[in-house]
């Protein structure tokens, strides 16, 4: 149906006005985001007809690629709005696998019978405006002593006045409330000086002062800076440990930090000008929250793969509490958890792992352990989340989507649409807020990347590609034409990009269907594979398409496949086969025709990572003899069966043959700073193919003429303030 005109609707006490995109009840706003009101629309245009699902999305929206989980959503939040008063006046029928129903006795109002949506009752009043943060348009919300009327205007200069001066008045009035005192103005943002490479951070209750640590070297080290005159102290020396979930005690005095070594987490406290520091509990998750007078803090603990629990304890770590239990696939987050000010609930980001890869934030009761929804809008993933002092939200850091940066959201609570704060292309995360809630603490992160080309046997003579950081270069190949192919997240949407070894030809060969990941492409030039999680499964599998990215057929359909590589002669595909999600050990080596069919496992026992050598002999891959065993580069048959040879790389390196088969060459990385080396198979000495001085490199190749294309990336990091988000 248009949207175009004016059209008033009328079902049960509802009333829809397209012109103004208005849903009222009893006359009354009710806030409906754009895409649900969008929805409602088609609905009502398609009423007491079985829509289906693909439909839906095509018609609401023909602007996006959306997933099934998102339709989900605003369905919920569409019901939601139409029953907020727990009648189910209104409904919205689910057809299983096919789609939904709208039932309602909808009455179409023409220009003779349909009285206007915006009137104001000279008997009570002028009502209030409100700005509706959803459309820009505006709405009319009761005042305590005004009420909404539906009679017609009897003083057409006394609504001219009021529209003139009242909204006015008291638009500027809510929207100061609701958004700050610079309204419409974006939230100021100002980078702390002297924090760069601060790895965990904190912000104190009074805004005085900033706890990060401060990666260098491989090491890290745990620093207080004044952030009014920029002062610093060392509170811990720099060793290899890792810093997580600092927290300052809400009196100002203490701070309180999860320090990792041996994969074991204890959380520890120290004065905040520095002292001893002393241990206060083991095996206490990522981070840790306290009460509002800080006699206690909550915690998430993992008690096993299966379990993880929500736990309260005394500010000493003695009097453990248990609160409340999720089992697999279930859990709870171990760093995004915080505890309200009013003592009573305590929110975490928890979700329901190898499913549907996202999370929700719940508030759990700090007495009976009983969960509810804070909101109903799911996320890829959250860094950081924080109560505002005053109850009315959370402060969180948060992916809307696996590919897109980390933003700042204002969750309102308990009810409302989550705001986004930030909007650029940087990551935002760790964040915290003073107790004056004017102040949001976030570490600004910047994810950079740069392909650099070396020739065989010359290290200190790499050249850029481009000097361009636009795209993220985490997987890189070179195609048999000597072009290069790698995934993307440029267009906001994780795809599959080709271009030119010398930066020239950008060219996008797939487009907006799920994210596409880890492309290689055939010694033929005939086609590209690459996993995808666009089929209904939402796993990822493999893909082929032509050279062009058209004509994409899906070719594996098992648990999940990543990390393809192809034969010389295009015949066959080897991968990685295990759930993303999954421990290493559950995963295999298996080979599936070009032409698709029923899949072959290579390797028996955990092996991953195949590299077939360029001239087709042998598969290059890491291999687990047996659960006491560690991982172990090594090489197998093409056609299968036990390792031939075992290599002695490091560790859970990327590892790729040389482009004449007689070496394997594995990134290593040397205090932050990271080389190609290569490591012959006939035992010769292992020696450097590059000799880089900074930043590390996410992925590498070698081209069949003996070029070593590497992406290197860097990680700029920032503790930023951001000021006037309200």
């Amino acid at each position: 149906m248009s949207n175009n005109g004016n059209h008033l609707y009328e079902f049960g006490a509802f009333r829809v006005d397209t012109a103004q995109r208005l849903l009222l009840r009893a006359g009354r706003p009710v806030r409906v985001p754009p895409k649900a009101f969008e929805l409602l629309l088609f609905f009502i245009g398609r009423r007491n007809q079985v829509i289906d699902k693909e439909t839906l999305m095509r018609e609401v929206w023909s602007d996006a690629f959306v997933e099934d989980a998102n339709l989900t959503v605003h369905i919920s939040t569409l019901r939601k709005a139409l029953n907020g008063d727990g009648q189910k006046a209104v409904t919205i029928e689910t057809f299983p696998k096919i789609g939904y129903r709208f039932n309602a006795d909808v009455r179409e109002l023409t220009n003779g019978t349909a009285p206007a949506t915006n009137i104001i009752s000279d008997d009570n009043g002028p009502a209030a405006c409100v700005i509706n943060e959803f459309s820009g348009h505006q709405a009319y919300a009761d005042r305590p002593s005004a009420v909404l009327a539906t009679s017609k205007i009897r003083n057409t200069r006394i609504a001219a006045v009021l529209l003139g001066g009242g909204i006015l008045l008291t638009g500027v009035y809510f929207a100061k409330k609701w958004f700050g005192t610079e309204a419409g103005n974006p939230p100021v943002i100002e980078r702390v000086r002297g924090t760069g490479q601060s790895s965990a951070i904190a912000i104190s209750p009074n805004g005085e002062y900033l706890a990060h640590a401060i990666s260098k070297a491989g090491k890290r080290a745990l620093m207080m800076t004044n952030i009014g005159s920029l002062s610093s102290v060392q509170l811990l020396p720099a060793d290899e440990a890792l810093y997580y979930g600092l927290t300052f005690t809400k009196d100002n005095s203490f701070l309180y930090f999860v320090k990792s070594g041996n994969e074991i987490k204890s959380l520890y406290k120290i004065p905040i000008l520095g002292n001893n520091a002393t241990k206060v509990l083991d095996n206490v998750g990522e981070k840790i929250s306290f009460s509002p007078n800080s006699e206690k803090f909550c915690f998430v603990r993992k008690l096993s793969d299966q379990e993880t629990v929500v736990m309260t304890a005394n500010a000493d770590g003695s009097a453990e509490r248990l609160i409340a239990t999720r089992k697999a696939p279930e859990y709870f987050d171990e760093f995004n958890i915080s505890w309200s000010p009013d003592g009573k609930t305590i929110a975490n980001a928890a979700g329901i792992a190898k499913i549907d890869r996202s999370v929700q934030f719940i508030g759990i009761d700090a007495e009976t352990g009983r969960e509810q929804p804070i909101s109903d809008t799911k996320w890829a993933s959250g860094d950081g989340i924080e109560w505002l002092a005053d109850g009315s939200g959370l402060i969180a850091g948060l992916f809307e989507t696996g590919s897109s940066p980390t933003q700042i959201w204002l969750i309102p609570y308990p009810t409302g649409e989550p705001r986004k704060i930030t909007n650029d292309l940087n990551n935002y995360g760790g964040v915290g807020v003073s107790a004056d809630g004017k102040t949001i603490m976030a570490g600004e992160f910047k994810d950079e990347s740069s392909l650099w080309i070396t020739r065989k046997d010359q290290p200190s003579q790499s050249q850029p590609v481009s000097t361009e950081r636009h795209h993220m270069f985490n997987w890189v190949r070179w195609t048999a034409d000597g072009r290069l192919i790698f995934g993307s997240s440029v267009g906001g949407h994780r795809d599959v990009w080709a271009m030119n070894s010398d930066g020239s030809g950008e060219t996008q060969l797939t487009t907006n269907a799920g994210s596409n990941v880890m492309p290689t492409a055939t010694a033929d030039g005939r086609f590209i594979v690459y996993a995808s999680n666009r089929s209904e499964d939402r796993a990822f599998h493999l893909w082929r398409a032509n050279a062009d990215g058209a004509e994409s057929v899906q070719l594996t359909h098992n648990a999940e496949e990543l990390q393809p590589d192809t034969t010389p002669d295009g015949r066959w595909i080897f991968y990685t086969s295990g759930k993303m999600g999954a421990p290493p050990i559950e995963k295999s080596i298996w080979k599936v025709s070009i032409d698709g069919g029923d899949p072959v496992r290579l390797v028996e026992g955990p092996a991953r990572s195949p590299d077939i050598s360029p001239d087709g002999r042998f598969v290059l891959c890491w291999y687990k003899p047996n659960e006491e065993s560690p991982w172990t580069a090594a090489i197998v048959p093409v056609d299968g069966g036990k390792p031939v040879q075992f290599l002695e790389i490091p560790p859970d390196e990327q590892i790729h043959w040389t482009s004449d088969s007689k070496g394997v060459s594995y990134i290593k990385t040397v205090d932050g700073v990271s080389n190609i080396w290569t490591q012959p198979i006939d035992g010769k000495p292992a020696k450097p193919a590059t000799q880089y001085t900074s930043d590390g490199i996410a992925n590498f190749d070698w081209s069949s003429d003996g070029r070593l294309i590497c992406s290197r990336t860097s990680k700029p990091r920032d503790v930023v303030l951001i000021r006037n988000f309200r």
